[in-house]
């Protein structure tokens, strides 16, 4: 009888070693997908960013562009009045 109690008792410690065994793995999987998409996160926001910036000087050169032709146009019709 001694020996049928202690196999349920080592079965019973198994299993729950296995359970904490098993939290801690699925603990630590997800705090590694959790890093790598917060560092997915943030080289999305840092090249958008980069993106964002690069646009807007784009659209300052051309403004930049427009401006001076804008100019030389104006000039050349008010030469020729």
């Amino acid at each position: 009888m001694f020996n049928g109690g202690l196999s349920v008792l080592f079965i019973i410690v198994a299993v729950l070693a296995g359970a904490v065994v098993g939290y801690v793995l699925k603990q630590l999987f997800t705090a590694k997908k959790i890093k790598a998409s917060e560092s997915l996160a943030a080289r999305i926001v840092e090249e958008s960013k980069k993106e964002a910036e690069t646009i807007k000087k784009e659209a300052i050169l051309q403004a930049k562009e427009n401006l001076l032709k804008m100019k030389a146009d104006f000039d050349q019709e008010t030469k020729e009045i």
